[in-house]
């Protein structure tokens, strides 16, 4: 009997908690609305100073072209289209993908340990003071030196990050900028 291929491991993806709360409670509230003026008009009984003959006969009178009826239909399309997207487009990974030898293994780092991690190898050069590290897919690595001969210092920096970066799975381009402290 042979074994299945082995599967790759997928990192796993955010989750989209504000979006699911906002369309959670927008059904919520047309489910509740649609209820109580089934109920109230069951009852005979007028609530929340809406009258259903009132909007019947609005719905009646109201021709498609209205401006009130074009926008409401515009807003309400706008607000649907928002969530489809919300809903249907993946989100943003929260850990960035660390290389694996073994295609079922998946593991990652959060993005600001990265930086941190990096942060800390840049600041061990010796000559640099401090660094400052911009973007995801495209990383910017300012650093600040108070010498005054910066000759291969940015490729010091550029190996070093290069070092470090090559345990990710999709290595960032890096560009080096230098910065001299002012005395």
């Amino acid at each position: 009997m042979t074994s299945p291929p082995p599967v790759q491991a997928r990192m796993p993806r955010g989750s989209r908690p504000v979006t699911a709360f906002v369309a959670a409670l927008l059904a919520t509230c047309v489910c509740a609305f649609a209820a109580v003026q089934a109920i109230s008009l069951g009852l005979h009984h007028r609530t929340l100073g809406f009258s259903v003959h009132a909007i019947t006969r609005l719905g009646r009178t109201t021709h498609w072209d209205a401006p009130a009826v074009l926008t409401a239909g515009i807003a309400a399309a706008v607000i649907g289209i928002g969530l489809l997207a919300a809903g249907l487009l993946p989100p943003r990974r929260r850990v960035t993908e660390l290389a694996a030898a073994d295609p079922r293994l998946a593991a990652g780092i959060p993005p600001a340990g990265l930086r941190r991690a990096l942060r800390a190898a840049v600041t061990g050069i010796d000559g640099i003071t401090a660094a400052r590290l911009r973007g995801r897919r495209h990383l910017t690595i300012t650093a600040t030196t108070g010498l005054h001969d910066t000759t291969g210092l940015a490729e010091a920096i550029q190996a070093t990050a290069a070092q470090r970066l090559a345990l990710l799975a999709r290595p960032p381009a890096v560009r080096v900028r230098l910065r001299r402290e002012d005395h």
